[in-house]
């Protein structure tokens, strides 16, 4: 995958389709911003081409499909995310995932949400509801970009939504079960980010419709992509991350007024 072939939001089955990128040089530790932890030490890495890209998961295979599918299920809810692929080193038999580098863009978001300079006001909204359905409980003002708004002579910024590798219904060993014992406010973001999200985040701007046109059909199509895709070949681990998403899906509104209220 070049830099200018990136993987369209996914809106029917047909659709889908994970790239693969062929890495030659490992860039070292990606620089974070001040007071920010990364929990996985991502990396820098470029392809033939110099394209640049941010890569985590090549020791754990749960990351990289965590994270691959947190992506494409923001493509279903219109949430904007970088461009990605699977990303392979040519003496590293391992797949890592790889998030193309997003030029210009803002670390560290406070600033513009606190001023209201965002162009899209239902992109946190729904973004917390996607983290709901896959039962992220990791989400703060470090996992998100901001990408300036060339139409416009405001200042403003599009927010672009990074790290799902906490998804609990890959991650966890049986999600069916612990994740009941996830309350709905463990989802809400954290620190900063969530405090601002009270003022700014609107129930009514969740995108509720748009999980009820997700179908049983995609999110089977998603899943076993993802396992494709990382060349892992566990049906049973597929299936129950499937019939969880499924199942949180039906219930998505009422999770989701558990979590606001």
């Amino acid at each position: 995958m070049s830099a200018g072939h990136a993987i369209r939001p996914v809106t029917a089955v047909q659709d889908l389709i994970i790239p693969d990128v062929v890495l030659v040089t490992n860039g070292g530790p990606m620089s974070r911003p001040l007071n920010i932890i990364y929990s996985t030490n991502p990396e820098l890495a470029f392809d033939a081409s110099g394209a640049k890209y941010c890569i985590k998961g090549s020791d754990d295979a749960g990351i990289v499909l965590a994270e691959l599918l947190g992506h494409i299920l923001a493509g279903f809810l219109h949430i904007p995310v970088p461009d990605f692929a699977v990303g392979h080193f040519s003496d590293i038999g391992s797949p890592v995932f790889a998030s193309a580098f997003v030029e210009n863009a803002a670390r560290d978001v406070e600033p513009w949400l606190k001023r209201g300079k965002v162009s899209k006001c239902d992109t946190l909204a729904r973004l917390i509801a996607l983290d709901v359905w896959i039962a992220n409980n990791d989400r703060n003002i470090g996992n998100l970009l901001g990408r300036p708004v060339a139409a416009t002579d405001n200042g403003s910024i599009e927010l672009i939504a990074i790290d799902f590798e906490k998804a609990a219904t890959v991650r966890k060993a049986a999600p069916t079960i612990e994740i009941t014992t996830m309350p709905p406010k463990s989802f809400w973001p954290r620190g900063t980010l969530g405090t601002l999200c009270k003022n700014q985040a609107k129930i009514a701007d969740a995108g509720i419709p748009d999980f009820r046109k997700i179908t049983d059909g995609q999110i089977d199509s998603a899943v076993s992509a993802c396992f494709a895709a990382v060349r892992l070949e566990n049906a049973a681990w597929g299936d129950t991350i499937a019939s969880v998403l499924k199942k949180r899906r039906d219930k998505i509104e009422l999770i989701v007024k558990a979590e606001w209220n």
